[in-house]
């Protein structure tokens, strides 16, 4: 089983320095990915936010392997 656990990801503060911390993981690897781990915070805000940061997620893998 592959199994990607990341936490503390605050993707606001990513989206602010105009990064993606997932920019260096090819297709290849999220479609080999059984599951995605977020522990920890997603991002501040979260009513806000997460929505926005929930569905650029699923862009990367389906949502019932988060």
């Amino acid at each position: 089983m592959s199994v990607l656990i990341v936490a503390g990801l605050h993707l606001d503060h990513w989206h602010a320095a105009d990064r993606d911390p997932f920019a260096d993981l090819h297709a290849s690897f999220w479609s080999s990915l059984d599951a995605l781990i977020i522990a920890g915070n997603l991002s501040n805000n979260p009513k806000v936010r997460w929505p926005v940061f929930l569905d650029e997620i699923r862009q990367l893998i389906p949502p019932e392997r988060v």
